[in-house]
């Protein structure tokens, strides 16, 4: 049997998390309870979630030539993902992102500052990167890198996820070499989604991609699959930090398509790893093992609803 191999083009980070009781009022100061450093970033914290749960892995993302681009690399390797296709920038700034956690809600406020090292360029992507891989991942961050791996795994078969969290003016270039299209809410109202299933008919019908997911937070999410429809809610657990639940979302859904699940059965998965995640700080210290995943898999049975 050929071994899976799931590959990521996108943003890393260094995350530092900032827990506070309640999110301060403007002008006032407010005693931080914890702070906690964590890697980052919508692609590699997908990609770290499929590592984690025995899926072999590899990246290209930018990093600058200092110490934060050193501690996304260290972290990145704490998985063994295969790091040989991450770009160093001379003289450039690592992405970094400072998030305000509020512990009464679990909701988090994201300040972020991108590489300041160019984005890679299509010539620079060594064709080894795409040798043998399973699934292609992007978050759409860098455009043109993004559209050439679309287009080149579109014509050699192998799927593409799109995580669109945030809207871009270029995404539909993306989008349209993509299988997996998986918004977030945020994203879908830019295209007049408004939480309603008549609404989600319409954006699947105008994006016109074989699959569509759009997450909602604690109010789940709708599946467009092949014609059929259904929603998913939320698993619920008690919530410390929602920090990048949606990229491991899309890393543990990407793990169920691999592994042949059904598509339900590949969104509940996804639910279920997201809202574990959400256990601790950070966007990867709560991710489980794939041994406590299945378990609570096996408690969410009852929740999902087709259209």
């Amino acid at each position: 049997m050929n071994k899976l191999i799931a590959a990521g083009i996108g943003q890393a980070a260094k995350d530092t998390i900032i827990a506070v009781d309640a999110y301060p009022e403007y002008g006032l100061k407010k005693k931080v309870e914890e702070i906690i450093s964590d890697g980052g970033g919508p692609v590699a914290n997908a990609i770290y979630t499929l590592a984690k749960l025995g899926i072999d892995t590899r990246i290209s993302t930018v990093i600058g030539d200092d110490p934060e681009g050193n501690y996304i690399l260290s972290q990145l390797k704490i998985e063994k993902i295969d790091t040989r296709f991450v770009i160093k920038r001379k003289n450039a700034a690592s992405h970094v992102a400072y998030i305000i956690v509020e512990k009464k809600s679990g909701e988090r406020t994201i300040f972020y500052k991108l590489c300041s090292g160019r984005e890679i360029e299509p010539d620079e992507l060594s064709m080894e990167f795409f040798r043998n891989i399973s699934f292609l991942h992007l978050d759409g961050f860098q455009e043109e890198i993004s559209v050439f791996a679309a287009k080149y795994a579109n014509k050699h078969s192998i799927p593409v996820m799109l995580d669109a969290g945030s809207y871009r003016s270029y995404m539909e270039r993306i989008i349209r070499n993509t299988d997996y299209l998986v918004t977030s809410s945020v994203f879908a109202e830019k295209y007049g989604f408004d939480g309603s299933i008549k609404k989600f008919r319409e954006l699947a019908a105008y994006f016109k991609r074989p699959h569509l997911t759009v997450t909602m937070g604690e109010k789940g999410s709708f599946t467009f699959h092949k014609g059929m429809i259904f929603r998913t809610p939320a698993y619920r657990l008690k919530i410390l930090d929602t920090t990048g639940a949606g990229d491991v979302f899309h890393g543990a859904m990407i793990y169920g398509i691999m592994k042949k699940f059904d598509i339900a059965k590949s969104v509940r998965f996804a639910t279920v790893v997201a809202s574990l995640k959400c256990r601790d700080f950070g966007g990867r210290r709560g991710i489980p093992s794939l041994k406590e995943a299945l378990w609570h898999l096996k408690k969410f049975k009852e929740i999902t609803y087709y259209f």
